[in-house]
């Protein structure tokens, strides 16, 4: 399609956001739209056949204006190509105040078209004597089309208006419903009502149906498709290859892939990641000033560490471990302190990661013994009452955390999560970060934190014995998504963030190099001098830091490769029980990716992955005893009174910590309620306020904090409770659709299931989020097997 070039993007962008404002669409952040809009108009103008937008940004309220936004601004685009002429007498116009005036039955059965009787120099002439200046925007239409698209032009009319009004286009225009479409695929539901020259193809209609998959598919066949785009969003980007390959060759295919916060894996040459600076929606922050926030603490390590250190890392990578349940204990390590004896510590190291033995278990009790010995907490770590302390979450181990917060407590303002809202802090608080190496979270929090005074704390041990080049790669994270992929065609200022991205590349490296030398410096290695790789480790995103909606992109991208590869393979898989089971590769199943499971297919499995085929499920699953499961309370959570008693004997001033996190008792209330020796005397309860349950779940450590509260709220009535669940699970069944990544229409009428119970009282946010915790728990109750051999076979 050849465009007008000449009409500036801003033109076109003001054009379309006022058509929307006088459709009484409410626009959320216009300045996101605009930046998205300008890559569709950038590609729709390009060459290339395929472009992958990644964009850090997603509110379920701004679906609905950034649909709208790229149905108008792609109907503007073609409107204003250069046409040849028309012969008029097979065209009309629609006749747009009669339809506004006319009922429902009318406008359904009425015609509403203005048919051509002649033309002048200057005017044009229509039925009911309506005359039109000839030098003026005029949307006409195939005489034989209007009555069938009646709704689809009123909608388009809020555009034309405004393009008449800013005299966009001085000359009429032919709008064939037949030619130029462009068709949007959704793995859910999104639109409204119907949009001129616009199809839709909902995924979701033939999950797990080939067939119908294969009808829906070959009704598009015959249609004139010039322009594809591919709308996904969290929990929502299993479109599936098949579906996008079938308009590859006929269609430009634009991909755009909404997401919480900045995050990829890798940047594809079609893909453009954008940042959160580029989305206008915070100050942008200067990288170099916040790297040197970076502090290293000195400590008294030996090179005993050093030694011991390099060879647990290089053993570790020959033990190919899962990295959810056996992640590498960096973050372990950091936690280690003298408030509990060293037994206390190796004990709970081999109860956390009971896949170690032999020499890498010696050499990680050696570890422990060592940084035990340093207790860099107590000796090197400073006291400030006045500093808000955040610290990682470990999935592994909530004991470790609860003990690490209990040795710290009353040193510091509060003590909390490193992904906690940050909202939550004042502004200028001091705040000290011990989790150097979260790339994530600094990669998107940057222009929040300039609002703080930062210091990322890292033991000297840990920095230079595990990845001294962290800052560098932070900063290479950001620059990543300036750099590569798409961008270097794409993008006007890419040779600009090439330069500057060489200077602060260069500059980093060599003050690391100089870190390197002097920590080295302090030791003997072998009488030899340290070799030093300039380049820095290669690392990527941890993949603990991926939220669930990030792990299941993740997945799907994963499974898109996976499934190119090999599509007639089967796999031979050895089970943790010693059982074989083949599988073709795009066989559905349930996929445990760092404790989110996943609704994928067999190509994603790898050893000591865990899963179940979901053909298994339907067959096998007991819907009665995962519904009592759903419903039993955990000793731990049952004993939360009594395990805050404990606390408090340790934190005397345990509720003003919590308090500081959001409790909203007061002190007399939470001495009565939450505090108590005797649990069997007082009877089992709970917080009134579900926040406050939370709070004293990640506290204690309690994992079921939702099937709890759900079930105490149920309580009166736990069959109503289990029958519920057991509704879910038979639904989920007959969809065939268990897992985090859930269609909509199976997320609202599981919502509309749990609506009926006590805490129904939600706001939708809520009920969503509750709902998929929900999912999740039911999926996360399937027994699931582990790969511990996998052969591919013809």
């Amino acid at each position: 399609m050849e465009l007008n070039i000449e009409t500036p993007f801003d033109t076109l962008n003001d054009v379309v956001v006022e058509a929307l404002g006088s459709k009484g669409i409410d626009i959320i952040n216009c300045l996101v739209l605009k930046e998205l809009g300008f890559w569709y108009h950038k590609f729709v103008l390009s060459q290339a056949d395929q472009f992958h937008l990644i964009v850090p940004y997603y509110q379920k309220e701004f679906n609905k204006p950034l649909l709208e936004y790229l149905f108008n601004l792609d109907l503007l685009l073609k409107l204003i190509v250069p046409r040849n002429g028309q012969r008029l007498e097979e065209y009309a116009l629609f006749d747009i105040m009669s339809y506004r005036l006319a009922d429902k039955y009318n406008k359904r059965n009425k015609e509403f078209k203005l048919r051509f009787l002649n033309a002048t120099k200057t005017s044009l002439s229509f039925e009911k004597d309506v005359n039109v200046a000839s030098d003026r925007f005029l949307p006409m239409f195939p005489i034989d089309q209007i009555d069938s698209y009646k709704d689809e032009i009123f909608d388009a009319f809020f555009l034309f208006s405004t393009m008449a009004k800013r005299n966009l286009i001085s000359h009429k225009v032919s709008i064939d419903f037949s030619k130029n479409l462009t068709l949007l695929i959704t793995e859910s539901s999104n639109l409204e009502t119907p949009k001129l020259l616009f199809k839709h193809l909902q995924t979701s209609e033939f999950r797990g149906d080939d067939n119908k998959r294969d009808e829906i598919l070959d009704s598009f066949e015959s249609l004139d498709i010039k322009n594809n785009i591919n709308y996904k969003y969290p929990y929502h980007v299993n479109i599936g290859s098949t579906v996008i390959k079938e308009f590859n060759n006929r269609a430009k295919q634009f991909n755009i892939e909404l997401q919480h916060r900045l995050c990829y894996s890798e940047i594809l040459d079609n893909e453009l990641v954008l940042t959160p600076n580029e989305l206008n929606l915070k100050p942008k922050t200067d990288l170099c000033d916040f790297l040197a926030q970076f502090v290293t603490i000195k400590t008294s390590v030996t090179n005993d560490f050093n030694l011991v250190f390099k060879e647990f890392k290089n053993n570790w990578k020959q033990g190919n471990f899962n990295a959810f349940i056996s992640p590498f204990p960096i973050r372990w390590f950091m936690m280690i302190h003298s408030g509990e004896p060293v037994l206390f510590w190796k004990t709970l190291f081999i109860n956390d990661y009971p896949n170690l033995s032999g020499n890498l278990l010696r050499e990680a009790l050696s570890l422990i013994e060592i940084i035990y010995e340093i207790n860099w907490l107590d000796n090197y770590l400073p006291t400030d009452s006045s500093v808000f302390l955040l610290i990682p979450r470990l999935n592994i181990s909530m004991e470790i955390i609860t003990s690490f917060k209990n040795h710290l407590a009353g040193r510091y303002e509060k003590i909390g999560f490193i992904d906690d809202d940050l909202t939550r802090i004042p502004d200028q608080s001091n705040i000290w970060i011990i989790d150097p190496f979260n790339i994530l979270f600094f990669s998107n929090s940057l222009s929040k934190l300039s609002t703080f005074k930062v210091k990322v704390l890292i033991p000297d041990f840990i920095n230079f014995g595990h990845n001294p080049y962290i800052r560098y790669h932070i900063a290479k994270y950001q620059y990543a998504a300036l750099i590569e992929g798409a961008r270097k065609w794409a993008d006007p200022n890419y040779s600009k963030n090439l330069e500057a991205w060489n200077v602060l590349k260069n500059k980093l490296l060599d003050q690391i190099k100089i870190d390197i030398q002097e920590y080295y410096s302090r030791f003997v290695v072998n009488d030899e001098p340290f070799k030093l790789d300039t380049n820095g480790e290669e690392i990527s995103v941890d993949k603990l830091e991926l939220s669930d909606s990030e792990l299941i992109q993740y997945a799907s991208k994963k499974e898109e490769r996976f499934v190119k590869k090999a599509l007639v393979k089967e796999l031979l898989i050895t089970k943790d029980d010693g059982s074989e089971i083949a599988l073709n590769h795009t066989e559905p199943i349930l996929l445990d990716e760092n404790g989110c499971i996943i609704r994928t297919v067999a190509a994603m499995l790898y050893v000591n992955s865990r899963f179940i085929p979901v053909k298994e499920i339907v067959k096998n699953i007991n819907v009665g005893l995962i519904a009592d499961r759903m419903t039993s309370i955990s000793p731990k959570a049952k004993s939360w009174r009594n395990e805050m008693f404990l606390i408090k004997e340790r934190e005397p001033n345990l509720f003003s910590t919590l308090s500081t996190q959001g409790l909203s008792v007061t002190a007399g209330t939470f001495n009565n309620d939450y505090i108590s020796q005797n649990i069997e005397q007082d009877g089992f309860q709970l917080p009134r306020s579900k926040m406050d349950w939370k709070i004293v779940c990640e506290k204690i450590g309690i994992s079921d904090m939702l099937p709890t509260w759900m079930a105490h709220k149920s309580r009166s009535d736990i069959n109503a409770l289990k029958k519920a669940y057991s509704d879910i699970i038979n639904f989920l069944i007959l969809k065939d659709s268990f897992g985090m990544n859930v269609t909509d229409s199976i997320l609202k009428h599981v919502s509309n299931i749990l609506s009926t119970l006590p805490d129904a009282e939600l706001d939708e946010q809520e009920i969503e989020i509750n709902t998929r915790l929900v999912i999740a728990e039911i999926s996360r109750r399937i027994k699931l097997s582990q790969v511990k051999n996998i052969k591919d076979q013809i």
